[in-house]
């Protein structure tokens, strides 16, 4: 049990002389870290624009050494919010327990979506750098403003979505903002179902790794993949547009704006799919302390990305062709981007510019993006 590392910022231990028998006495001398601290934050991406994020932590809640936090985030198209406690204390130490409360709203380009739930998530860690978790969450979904074109690809605007996950992460990085060695992956896997108390039933297998590599003093080799698929399960026939992949944007492929990178409608709007894919590869050099610069090549897709012959997607074909669909096109039609980027290192993390080039332009894409927004892009 760290207690020295969660509660106290010096443990110091001496041993005192006792002349009067074979008893001696510790002396145990602590100063306890601050426990409490209110923070605001400010940000920006290309989609969101203007990002604002506060909340409050309280590292010792009642003197017994849990965590409560509050926090909330809000931009121009989305708003989320959340309460959580966590027990880091569970089995003496060696298991944490996570729950929270949580709300979320945000718009994306072809809906917007509203949710309320609570999760409860319990931690092991495995090794000195693996994480393995498993959580249960119920949560509520309703889909409003979809785009007149998608209806028939998605058969119900608001479920109730209750489902486990078990997932398991291996982190190495010598820096969570701007790592120059060493890799983090994951790996996870959830099961929907109406056994667990929803109205929607899938299975869903997200995983990746990121590897960065030292070249030098001032150079790293970044690389990125990441990848997942969700299918239908039970009666289900489809899966609705607001658990489907999208791709796309200042953190995936660059090149395009936000999702759109994948199949689209007649009217120009992402219908998002049951797979993806995205590779990164970047190449990055510290010209000041606070500064760098970076050349970078994305690749992406989204599957399934194929139009039958009568102009309706495998999204709407039931169940058994969707699944033949999806691993059909799951590396098909790899869409490229490139361009290079500017990095000031922040308290709050890197704030990036990045210029993209899209080589393949079709329908209304861009053939150039400028994406400012703050952390890096993997």
């Amino acid at each position: 049990m760290n207690s020295q590392g969660r509660l106290f910022s010096r443990v110091k231990l001496k041993l005192l002389e006792n002349n009067q028998g074979t008893d001696r006495t510790l002396l145990v001398d602590v100063e306890e870290k601050m426990s409490r601290d209110l923070h605001i934050e400010s940000g920006w991406g290309s989609y969101e624009m203007i990002r604002l994020k506060g909340g409050f932590t309280d590292r010792n809640l009642f003197g017994m050494g849990r965590i409560f936090r509050a926090e909330g985030t809000g931009s121009l198209v989305g708003r989320y919010g959340l309460l959580g406690l966590t027990d880091p204390w569970l089995y003496d130490g060696t298991i944490t327990g996570d729950t929270s409360l949580f709300y979320r709203f945000r718009e994306e380009p072809s809906f917007t979506m509203e949710e309320a739930g609570s999760t409860l998530l319990f931690s092991k860690k495995l090794s000195r750098s693996v994480t393995g978790s498993l959580g249960y969450s119920y949560s509520r979904k309703d889909i409003t403003q979809l785009d007149s074109e998608l209806g028939p690809l998605s058969d119900t605007d608001n479920y109730i979505l209750a489902l486990s996950k078990i997932q398991f992460t291996g982190d190495t990085r010598n820096d969570f903002f701007s790592p120059t060695s060493g890799y983090r992956w994951h790996t996870s896997f959830e099961l929907a179902d109406s056994l667990l108390g929803g109205t929607l039933e899938f299975y869903r297998l997200t995983w990746g790794f990121r590897y960065f590599f030292p070249l030098g003093d001032t150079l790293t080799l970044g690389t990125r993949y990441q990848s997942g698929i969700i299918l239908p399960s039970g009666s289900e026939s489809t899966i609705p547009v607001g658990e489907r992949f999208f791709n796309g944007g200042e953190s995936s492929v660059r090149g395009f704006r936000e999702s759109r990178l994948g199949p689209r409608d007649a009217d120009g709007n992402p219908y998002g799919g049951t797979a993806y894919n995205i590779f990164n590869i970047e190449l990055r050099k510290k010209i000041r302390q606070n500064v760098s610069t970076s050349v970078f090549f994305d690749l992406g897709n989204v599957a399934p990305n194929s139009t039958l012959a009568d102009g309706t997607s495998p999204l709407t074909l039931g169940r058994t062709a969707l699944i033949e669909a999806t691993f059909q096109d799951y590396l098909r039609d790899m869409r490229p981007s490139y361009g290079v980027g500017f990095q000031y290192l922040t308290p709050i993390g890197p704030a990036r510019l990045d210029f993209a080039f899209n080589p393949k332009v079709q329908g209304d894409d861009n053939s150039f993006l400028i994406h400012f927004s703050i952390g890096m892009a993997f």
